[in-house]
């Protein structure tokens, strides 16, 4: 797939918006998008003369510091200096990576009153639209609201060093995953005419593992692979920031099983999974939703466009197919505008038109500590080895696999 910049060049093809990238400069991942001078850049300093009306980030976690609160801090006083009001402020997921932290820069919002937007793309899939309008138009009046969700997404594991390291990233597949199947059941199982609330969750199971990526062999290869790249980037010369999944892995494996009750106070179930140790053609997303007389299915490795390459075919590995691609040989399938196909396309410009005209977006910061929050839970429920009442996990819980502490079962 296409780098976040340039799928925001494409998205975003909007009158008085243009993106362009320079980051070379840049520690810190953020992405800036203005609607009057027209500029998107990755780096604070340009602010002072460049005034940008959206800024839109990479995830806060990307930073590997405790919270990007001294950045935000800084981009305020920015705009307060010049008299300037920032239109908005959005942010790819996870919003944070602990309760603690996701309070803070939400809060941090609401008290200086700037709009916010929670970048959730699975949201914004034209596949998962459909399908749920469909179902809650068609097939709910007659027969019922749907009661089973089971959402997942797996691949073979991240594309930069930090996602894999715990005490960077806040977790493991769980941290940088599992807020897209807790949003996209939300989604489905939700009546599209009630609000947020009506769902709500009551009780969490939940699972982590490190089914690959702590085997020896494997746990030498990330190690090798991920480590010359740390050092690259690393200036002192710290190897602090180093992946040995044999002293302090992460989990690669995680599934939860969620308890919801809606506002009628039906009983609903969640499947969800993501995984880090999936290895088929590339990235696989997959959805289901069943009702009393009715069911849905989607799978992003299921296209109409398949290529077949013969082992005589050599060439560099790449993702020109899928994401996350495995494989330059073979049936391979093809995912045709993956952008538009996974939801960036329509969450780039709902977030751009919506701070254009002033209104708040669909998902805001405090959507993005809804599901961190859930996230815990879920951390909190497979520590606790048992079902836990969301309501209960503590305010300070921090997971063990974010200490550097956790040891798979």
């Amino acid at each position: 797939m296409a780098s976040r910049n340039e799928i925001s060049r494409r998205s975003l093809q909007l009158p008085n918006c243009v993106v362009i990238n320079n980051s070379s400069k840049c520690k810190a991942p953020f992405r800036l998008v203005s609607l009057v001078p027209g500029l998107l850049l990755n780096f604070i300093s340009a602010l002072s003369s460049l005034l940008p009306d959206l800024m839109m980030s990479n995830p806060w976690s990307a930073l590997h510091k405790s919270m990007p609160y001294g950045y935000v801090l800084r981009i305020i006083h920015v705009y307060k200096k010049r008299q300037n009001k920032l239109r908005g402020v959005a942010c790819e997921k996870p919003l944070a990576r602990n309760v603690g932290e996701a309070e803070q820069i939400t809060h941090l919002m609401i008290k200086e009153d700037i709009t916010t937007g929670y970048l959730e793309n699975q949201l914004f899939s034209p596949v998962l639209i459909k399908g749920r309008d469909l179902l809650w138009k068609r097939a709910v009046p007659s027969s019922g609201r749907p009661y089973l969700v089971r959402a997942a997404e797996e691949h073979s594991g991240p594309h930069k060093p930090w996602f894999w390291k715990g005490q960077l990233q806040g977790g493991g597949v769980l941290s940088d995953m599992m807020c897209h199947s807790l949003e996209a059941a939300r989604f489905l199982l939700q009546d599209p005419k009630k609000e947020k609330d009506s769902l709500e969750a009551v009780s969490v199971q939940a699972t982590i593992a490190s089914l690959k990526w702590s085997q020896d062999s494997y746990s030498r290869e990330l190690k090798e692979s991920t480590n010359n790249e740390v050092r690259r980037e690393t200036r002192d010369g710290s190897h602090s920031n180093e992946v040995d999944y044999s002293i302090s892995p992460s989990e690669d494996y995680a599934h939860v099983t969620i308890t919801y009750k809606d506002s009628d106070g039906r009983t609903l179930i969640g499947e969800l999974t993501t995984s880090w140790s999936y290895v088929g053609s590339g990235l696989r997303l997959s959805f289901e939703l069943l009702g009393p007389e009715y069911s849905m299915r989607a799978d992003t490795l299921e296209t109409p466009l398949h290529i077949f390459m013969s082992r005589r075919i050599r060439g560099d590995c790449g993702e020109d197919l899928i994401e996350k691609q495995n494989a330059e040989q073979g049936l391979m399938p093809v995912v045709v505008d993956e952008e538009i196909a996974y939801g960036y396309t329509g969450e780039n410009r709902h977030m751009v038109e919506c701070f254009r005209s002033g209104k708040t977006p669909s998902l805001t910061f405090e959507d993005g500590l809804r599901v961190v929050k859930m996230m815990m839970v879920c951390y909190y429920a497979a520590e606790k080895g048992t079902s836990v009442d969301p309501r209960s996990l503590p305010h300070d819980f921090s997971p063990l696999v974010a200490q550097g502490r956790w040891t798979p079962p």
